[in-house]
């Protein structure tokens, strides 16, 4: 398998790890290369769909859900951070 994926777009959206001669952006119906793990997420996420079969043999795992924090950490996590003091460079 090559290091890049052929993929063809089912929405539209921007990632500078898409090749394409838009710099990233990227419209439905477009077809553009990208790396592996990219081409793995972009078809989980129903983004995109790949080009003649590329991603076959390559197992692709069940997305799983994203860790959630509430308000009320954000905000503590905030006030923290303006609390903290300024770094030097």
């Amino acid at each position: 398998m090559t290091d890049t994926i052929r993929m063809v777009a089912k929405t539209t959206f921007h990632n500078p790890r898409v090749r394409n001669d838009k710099n990233g952006l990227v419209e439905e119906g477009d077809r553009f290369e990208t790396d592996v793990a990219h081409a793995r997420d972009l078809q989980r996420l129903g983004h995109a769909e790949a080009i003649e079969g590329a991603l076959d043999g390559v197992e692709i795992p069940p997305l799983e859900p994203h860790h959630q924090v509430s308000q009320r950490d954000l905000d503590a996590d905030r006030r923290r951070r303006r609390a903290a003091p300024a770094e030097t460079a």
